[in-house]
């Protein structure tokens, strides 16, 4: 796999398979061709992820597997300009469009509002820090239920490494001081660990 496209680029096209069964299903289900493109539903703070190589390589991802931008999908994005108040009013928009399915690259407060507004379109997450059991964004990692799926990195599992890491390279440290927005994500099983 390609390193110059990052975690979230190798996240993106894991869960371009999942994108991928739910973009066809429809087209397999119906016996006339789709009319337009299936809408994919994302928000960010500005346009700049559709040009990020984690999102060109879910477009790439989709071509070779015979989906063409424009034909068989679309992007349809919503700027938050990086204020939290326009949230609300992204989720307000695209559901009204409407999409068929939303993708967020990440858990948090953007995922949390689309899991509030609907509960029928579906929603795949790329690539997700928080326990996605735990904090209630699915039933279970083998039958998510529900309109939510996608990819967990099940980070409380590292959490101890990460800590012994910075105790070898910082030996004398007494006390460790950690930040972190509970606004934007609880990592509650992170912080147990």
């Amino acid at each position: 796999m390609n390193n110059r496209i990052g975690p979230i680029g190798r996240a993106l096209m894991g869960v371009a398979a999942v994108v991928c069964c739910m973009l066809v299903a429809p087209l397999f289900a119906a016996a006339q061709p789709v009319q337009r493109p299936l809408r994919i539903g994302f928000m960010a703070h500005d346009r700049s992820l559709l040009a990020l190589p984690s999102t060109r390589a879910l477009v790439d991802g989709l071509r070779d597997l015979g989906y063409v931008e424009g034909r068989h999908f679309a992007w349809e994005f919503c700027a938050t300009d990086s204020r939290p108040e326009r949230i609300l009013a992204c989720v307000s928009e695209l559901i009204q469009l409407p999409v068929d399915i939303f993708l967020f690259g990440i858990c948090g407060t953007g995922l949390d509002a689309v899991r509030r507004a609907t509960q029928t379109i579906p929603i795949v997450v790329a690539s997700c820090n928080d326990d996605m059991v735990e904090t209630g964004i699915v039933k279970s990692l083998a039958r998510p239920g529900g309109n939510i799926t996608g990819l967990s990195k099940l980070t409380p599992e590292l959490a101890p490494k990460r800590l012994q890491l910075l105790k070898q390279v910082v030996p004398g440290a007494a006390r460790i001081a950690v930040l972190w927005n509970p606004g934007y994500s609880d990592f509650k099983a992170d912080w147990r660990e």
